[in-house]
């Protein structure tokens, strides 16, 4: 509801309203969000004041380019921060830092809020330092990005400015996946249905990875932001990376690969009770549509008991951890390569089957 003070000094409380029309606010009140302080002082001096406000978010966007005639997997990134003001006030002739950091804060962030990030194509612009690069220093936990010069972020706009120096010749490792994901539970028992295993097809995805070292050309703390990855300036996908710091290992899913496929069925199934063994087969097949070979790595998952060997198929399957297995195949131009193992799982005398 709402309560009014009419001239006559009542008050008068308006629970329900469809609409309220209002001549004019008294002084103490402001018709925009407004803080007011009221500071006693013995005499004149300087102060500063500091707080926090809402609707001010950045976000880092990196652009990779590769080219398809290079001989090795190379890459040029391009770094930038987008800088996005909501605040309902323009912020004119300021010194502009950005800090990237994973400290709690009691209120959500906005740093990674799509409504916050998002504005008119008219209100992206360039700020007037955009030929030079943030000063990086420590802040706290994080990393402090200091930009140039003098910058205003009239409210409502979506500016950028470089976020670190143009990185050129990173080498690179671009490769398809095809990988079944069926979470990391493991049984209390071993799992004997024959309906388990995860038959079907299995989406074949697009991978670019590379390594944030010196020796790579980079090297350098990446704040969290957006990949848009390109060859010969054509999207090959988008992806997200958290913050990173050096001397890591970026991979990159960058989205499905249209003309691969791939395919997982159990052929056979053994179980023995007395023996204390189930012997299953699988066969992956991987299909290509396109006109170049490709090399598919499939990777996948020994749901069924912990104890587990493969009793054929282990020279093109290799051991990724305890219940992980891995192979690189090549399909041929318009054909299908077929991969296949056999595991043998075995359980002690002591355990009870379903």
């Amino acid at each position: 509801g709402v309560v009014i003070r009419d001239s006559d000094g009542e008050i008068r409380l308006i629970p329900n309203y469809a609409s309220l029309s209002i001549t004019g606010l008294p002084v103490e009140l402001s018709a925009t969000p407004t803080l007011r302080f009221e500071i006693d002082a013995a005499s004149e001096r300087a102060a500063r004041l500091q707080y926090a406000t809402g609707g001010l978010a950045w976000q880092a966007a990196y652009r990779a380019e590769l080219r398809s005639d290079a001989r090795t997997c190379r890459l040029q990134l391009d770094a930038q921060a987008t800088v996005a003001n909501r605040s309902g006030f323009d912020f004119n002739d300021v010194a502009l830092s950005l800090v990237a950091s994973d400290a709690n804060r009691r209120v959500q962030s906005m740093a990674g809020d799509e409504r916050m990030m998002a504005a008119p194509a008219s209100n992206m612009a360039k700020m007037s330092m955009a030929d030079a690069e943030p000063e990086r220093s420590a802040s706290g936990d994080g990393h402090r990005y200091a930009v140039p010069g003098r910058v205003s972020l009239p409210d409502g706009s979506l500016q950028q400015v470089p976020l670190m120096p143009t990185a050129t010749a990173v080498a690179c490792e671009r490769r398809y996946e095809a990988q079944r994901n069926d979470g990391d539970w493991l049984p209390d028992r071993p799992m004997v249905q024959r309906q388990i295993g995860g038959d079907g097809e299995v989406p074949v995805r697009s991978h670019l990875a590379f390594a944030n070292t010196t020796a790579n050309r980079l090297g350098l703390p990446l704040p969290a932001g957006r990949v848009l990855a390109f060859i010969d300036g054509e999207l090959l996908g988008e992806s997200e990376i958290a913050h990173t710091a050096a001397e890591r290992r970026i991979d990159l899913d960058l989205g499905g690969a249209f003309d691969l496929s791939s395919s997982r069925k159990a052929v056979d199934f053994a179980l023995d009770r007395s023996g204390r063994t189930l012997t299953e087969t699988i066969e992956w097949t991987l299909r290509n549509g396109s006109d170049t070979a490709a090399d598919i790595t499939v990777l996948d998952r020994l749901p069924r008991w912990t104890a587990w060997e493969l009793i054929e198929g282990a020279a093109a399957f290799r051991k990724d951890d305890a219940q992980r297995i891995r192979a690189v195949a090549t399909v041929p131009a318009r054909g299908e390569t077929v991969l296949r193992y056999v595991v043998r799982y075995r359980w002690a005398e002591d355990i009870t089957l379903d």
